[in-house]
């Protein structure tokens, strides 16, 4: 799970950040469907245009994933109704995206000191297709050979705003989920999350997604707490 947001005031944001891990946190993971949270923080400041400042990442190890939208989204909209959401919140992006590949470098260490995220827009289910092979066999691969991240992996999304939206209130006028359906998450325990995506960038040269996909995002965070 994929959550971008940010706070409608700049002075706000340390408190912001503290209220989201202290508190909200363990309200989100008390359930056991999204846990291992974990806080990082825009590598831009002021970040890029449409994006935020926090990213709060978590993992779900259900086999069931809808069953696990299903009752997160009911888990949320109790923690909505009891106010305990913080008034402050903006949100730019949110995603559930189902696991697709998952690769290892051993040469690295497993501790995620950068994220760095390229989100793949894919119009239809053809595109799709086409736009996870790039990842897994052009993109995923190159990040491997690298040498510059630990953890590698490709989600498609499950799940986003609008349609979470839905589970939560059935009644919430039907809409189509605006994030990008393809993801590919890549962690390192180097620091520096913008120059490592740079260095990747480079490193893949003239390598392009496949006719129908695009890049509509290349996100850089960095891990705020030991």
């Amino acid at each position: 799970m994929f959550v971008n947001t940010g706070v409608d005031d700049a002075a706000k944001e340390a408190e912001y950040d503290r209220w989201y891990r202290d508190v909200h946190f363990p309200d989100v993971t008390e359930p056991g469907i999204f846990v291992h949270a974990c806080m990082l923080h825009n590598a831009q400041q002021p970040p890029p245009e449409g994006e935020r400042r926090f990213l709060a990442f978590y993992e779900c190890f259900w086999d069931d994933l809808e069953g696990a939208c299903r009752a997160f989204a009911a888990h949320v909209g109790q923690l909505a109704a009891g106010h305990q959401i913080h008034a402050g919140t903006v949100g730019a992006h949110f995603g559930i995206y189902a696991l697709r590949e998952l690769g290892f470098a051993t040469q690295r260490r497993r501790r995620s000191q950068s994220l760095v995220a390229w989100h793949l827009a894919a119009p239809d289910p053809a595109a799709r297709a086409a736009g996870l092979a790039w990842l897994r066999d052009a993109a995923l691969a190159c990040a491997r050979d690298s040498g510059l991240f630990h953890t590698l992996s490709i989600g498609e999304l499950l799940c986003g705003s609008a349609s979470f939206g839905r589970l939560r209130d059935a009644a919430a006028p039907a809409a189509a989920d605006a994030e990008p359906p393809l993801l590919l998450l890549l962690e390192s325990d180097l620091g520096d999350p913008g120059q490592l995506e740079l260095r990747l960038r480079r490193r893949s040269g003239a390598a392009t997604p496949p006719p129908g996909c695009s890049v509509a995002r290349r996100s850089c965070f960095y891990r705020a707490s030991a």
